[in-house]
């Protein structure tokens, strides 16, 4: 008598095969739905930072416009008002005298970032740049930009 083996798994080896199937789908979805969702706050939570630091650079040049109680431009800034020693470095050459009227602890509005903080690699940043103008007298003007970086 011959005993062929044909490559049945028997009543219980298909059910186990099965059941290993619908483990790993199951497995599947599941990591695919977290991801999905994941990817989701991750996207609104940045969006959240970049609308947060759009507020912030808004609210920044409100506070160092030329005109701020009409609110017309905002996005004009008053060079009497910003008084930083990093403008007087980098513009030397548009902005003659005003090494005289700056003030070192103006210096964060224009290293774009506190004192004494570094973001570290692992936090997520949101990086905002404003275009503005720096109003310097009646009628002369600088383009400039004003960043603003959120870390969360």
């Amino acid at each position: 008598m011959r005993i062929n083996n044909k490559g049945q798994a028997g009543p219980i080896g298909e059910d186990m095969v099965y059941m290993i199937i619908v483990v790993l789908a199951i497995a599947a979805l599941l990591v695919v739905v977290v991801k999905a969702f994941a990817d989701h706050e991750v996207k609104y939570a940045k969006l959240d930072m970049y609308r947060s630091a759009l507020i912030t650079a808004d609210r920044i040049s409100t506070d160092l416009a030329w005109d701020y109680e009409g609110s017309k431009r905002t996005r004009i800034l008053d060079i009497n008002k910003i008084n930083c020693e990093d403008l007087y470095k980098k513009c030397k050459n548009c902005f003659v005298g005003i090494k005289d009227r700056t003030k070192p602890e103006d210096e964060w509005i224009c290293n774009n970032k506190p004192k004494n903080s570094l973001p570290e690699p692992d936090l997520v940043a949101a990086t905002i740049r404003l275009p503005v103008s720096i109003r310097i007298d009646v009628k002369e003007f600088h383009p400039g930009i004003l960043e603003v970086t959120v870390v969360r």
